[in-house]
């Protein structure tokens, strides 16, 4: 019966490092892709694949944000729900999980999709900027 008990409070965590852990693996596979792709300018990258680059930073925005919020739910849990020792070991396991995953999105989407979006940022920030001083 106890692992019953685990079993519900884990679910969540599971769907979410599951569905994190294929992004991820899809996330390096594009990656890839990109890498080598990499002579174009940062528009045609980030075009690549009908946006595939633009679409994958919003899905780990979004990994990230539940991940956040996860985290603070369990965090919570800890502090203000009386749990025995083994419900606290299993939530730490859980916070560390999910800080583990969070850290491994912005680095999967820092190179080289973020660089990207950050280089077009600039570059558009700029171009109004001399827009608007003419």
């Amino acid at each position: 019966m106890e692992v019953n008990r685990y079993i519900k409070s884990i679910w969540l965590e599971l769907i979410y490092t599951i569905a994190t852990i294929i992004f991820l693996i899809k996330l390096a596979d594009l990656n890839k892709i990109l890498i080598e792709e990499s002579t174009k300018n940062v528009f045609e990258f980030l075009a690549y694949g009908d946006g595939r680059p633009l679409w994958y930073f919003v899905y780990t925005l979004i990994f990230v944000v539940i991940g956040i919020g996860l985290s603070i739910h369990n965090f919570h849990s800890i502090r203000y729900t009386e749990l025995d020792f083994a419900e606290i070991i299993m939530v730490i396991v859980k916070l560390l999980v999910i800080i583990i995953l969070i850290i491994l999105l912005i680095i999967f989407i820092n190179n080289p999709i973020l660089r990207a979006i950050i280089t077009a940022g600039c570059i558009i920030m700029a171009g109004g900027y001399l827009a608007t001083q003419g």
